[in-house]
């Protein structure tokens, strides 16, 4: 069987082979065993499964093992300028790496889960374009992918209605982080805060218009991080790639 999927992470398996998770176009997460994946051979063959790649994957099921095997591929697409900067190459590791942390395998209704692959497809695209013109703003970027995530997870705050009162928010509102909410002025006498614009115009930006997005500090951008590994109760260093994100 035949299908599209982008390469979530891989790792080396004996001598030529790979051992990758990738995400298909339905938003399911998958591992597979790419025979002769690392390249190499008689004719020195340079690998094309790297992450963040689209391939085009002949698939193999095995009664013996679980493990879904491919020894045919093709790239559907492939990024042409992210690993020409460190910085984009962290952020698509980053990008990479909190969907396959929070994507699932074997889904019985895809239609429960937000559509990661085009999510994901979209991001690494645009990283990737942005690097060739020399235009790219890492943070704007990297903060419009965790706020679309945090929405396609269904744990985006809620900013129509106080947390306290439930009254509305029609004048914004000050952030609780731990609460994942907004207290309204007659609650909370804290100043609006950057969090309320940002959460409110980050579910109307795509990625194509993401310049126009919110300009946010590397401080604001981590505490919308801390929002998410909070919210979906995982510990920071899980994310191993967040380090290189946010250090400095």
């Amino acid at each position: 069987m035949h299908e599209k999927v982008l390469i979530l992470s891989k790792k080396n398996f004996q001598d030529r082979h790979l051992i990758c998770n990738v995400l298909n176009e339905k938003g399911a997460k998958k591992t597979i065993l790419f025979y002769g994946g690392q390249g190499g051979g008689k004719n020195h063959k340079p690998s094309n499964v790297q992450l963040g790649n689209v391939l085009n994957v002949l698939m193999k099921s095995s009664k013996k093992s679980s493990m879904i095997s491919s020894k045919e591929w093709k790239v559907h697409w492939s990024h042409q300028n992210i690993d020409k900067n460190y910085k984009s190459f962290f952020a698509l590791s980053f990008f990479c790496e909190l969907v396959d942390h929070v994507s699932l395998e074997d889904l019985l209704d895809d239609k429960e889960i937000g559509d990661f692959y085009s999510l994901l497809a979209n991001s690494i695209f645009y990283l990737d374009s942005e690097i060739e013109h020399q235009v790219v703003d890492f943070y704007k970027l990297v903060s419009l992918f965790l706020a679309k995530l945090i929405f396609y997870l269904g744990i985006y705050p809620d900013f129509e209605n106080c947390l306290n009162c439930s009254g509305p928010l029609s004048k914004g509102g000050a952030f609780k982080l731990l609460e994942g909410g907004f207290e309204c002025s007659n609650c909370n006498s804290l100043k609006i805060r950057w969090e309320y614009d940002f959460f409110f115009k980050a579910l109307t930006t795509k990625f194509k218009d993401y310049r126009d997005f919110v300009e946010l500090e590397q401080k604001q951008v981590k505490q919308i991080f801390t929002y998410f590994v909070q919210q979906f109760q995982i510990a920071k260093d899980q994310i191993k790639s967040s380090e290189f994100i946010f250090s400095g």
